[in-house]
C-alpha cells in the first residue's frame, strides 16, 4: 500500500532528520484518532508513518539516541493492522502483518554488511511472527500457522549463528 505521494517520498529519503520528526507527528495524531474512533484518520498517519519507516530504513542507520527504523516500522505497522481489524478489514491487516514478517525475514537473510540492520529485524521478528500467526488464528488458517514458525525459526537460528558465532 502507497501512502506517499512522489514527492513526500523523494523529501522523506534524502532527508531522514525530518523524516524521523515526519513519524513522530504521524504516529502521535494516529493514535489520538484512534482513540477518537477516527479510524479513516488513524489508517492515513499509520500507514504514512510505516512508509516513512520504510524510506528511513533504506537511506540512514540510525544515530545514537533514536528509535531505530526497524523499530519505528514495526510499531507503525502494528498500529496500522490494528486500526484495519477495528474499521472491520481484516484481510487488509494480514497483508500489512504479512508484508512486515516477509520484510524482517528478508532482513535477517541479508548475507553482505548492514549487521546492526539484520540485528534489529531478528530482534523484533518474534514479535511480527505472533502478530501475524494470532491474525491467522483468527482467519482459521492454522496449517499456515506452524508452516510460519518453522520457518521462523530456521531464518532466526540460521541469523543467530551468523550474526554471534
Amino acid at each position: 500500500m502507497r501512502f506517499l505521494c512522489e514527492y513526500r517520498r523523494h523529501t522523506f529519503a534524502t532527508s531522514p532528520d525530518h523524516a524521523q520528526a515526519q513519524w513522530h507527528h504521524l504516529m502521535a495524531g494516529g493514535a489520538k484518532a484512534y482513540k477518537c474512533g477516527n479510524h479513516d484518520k488513524a489508517y492515513l498517519c499509520f500507514g504514512m508513518a510505516s512508509e516513512i519507516a520504510g524510506l528511513i530504513l533504506d537511506v540512514q542507520a540510525p544515530a545514537s539516541g533514536q528509535i531505530h527504523p526497524v523499530d519505528m516500522r514495526v510499531t507503525a505497522s502494528h498500529n496500522l493492522a490494528a486500526t484495519l481489524n477495528i474499521a472491520g478489514y481484516p484481510e487488509q491487516a494480514e497483508t500489512v502483518l504479512r508484508q512486515l514478517y516477509s520484510e524482517l525475514l528478508a532482513f535477517c537473510q541479508l548475507s553482505q554488511g548492514r549487521r546492526q540492520l539484520r540485528i534489529a529485524a531478528l530482534a523484533r521478528l518474534d514479535t511480527a511472527l505472533f502478530s501475524l500467526t494470532s491474525q491467522l488464528g483468527q482467519a482459521g488458517k492454522i496449517d499456515e500457522i506452524y508452516r510460519l514458525i518453522r520457518e521462523s525459526d530456521q531464518v532466526g537460528d540460521s541469523a543467530a549463528r551468523q550474526l554471534f558465532h
